[in-house]
């Protein structure tokens, strides 16, 4: 890897890291002043767009790609600790047992779908296991 391209990256990490926490801020901000319009992911969906405008704009070539390591190492935690810290504690645990049923049965049916669907696959699609080292079904 070069130079350049050590320094590409760590710009886009700091673009990342800088554009976490102006939707942090941007969030507590419209939470404080309980806005009626719109979502605070609406604001970072338009800032994302902004921020890609303007990148694109200085580097014509800059290419971005999706790196899943640097989503779940550094923003699903941020995520998670976000939704968990504003959660309203009362209304969960109120809902607590529809919550609780959602999770079981949802996560039943689901993979009851799955196995059926993975069934008809390989029953009725022509798909089949092979042994690698035979070769053969």
């Amino acid at each position: 890897m070069s130079s350049h391209e050590d320094h590409s990256t760590t710009y886009l990490y700091l673009v990342f890291l800088g554009t976490l926490i102006i939707f942090v801020i941007v969030g507590a901000y419209m939470e404080a002043k309980q806005f009626m319009f719109g979502h605070e992911t609406g604001v970072i969906i338009i800032l994302g767009m902004l921020i890609s405008l303007v990148m694109h704009k200085i580097d014509p070539t800059l290419t971005v790609q999706f790196d899943p390591t640097v989503f779940f190492d550094l923003a699903l935690p941020l995520i998670l600790f976000g939704a968990g810290f504003n959660m309203r504690r009362k209304q969960f645990f109120k809902n607590f047992v529809n919550i609780t049923k959602f999770g079981i049965f949802g996560s039943l049916i689901t993979y009851v779908v799955y196995v059926s669907l993975f069934y008809l696959l390989f029953e009725y699609g022509n798909l089949r296991f092979t042994d690698p080292e035979v070769g053969i079904e």
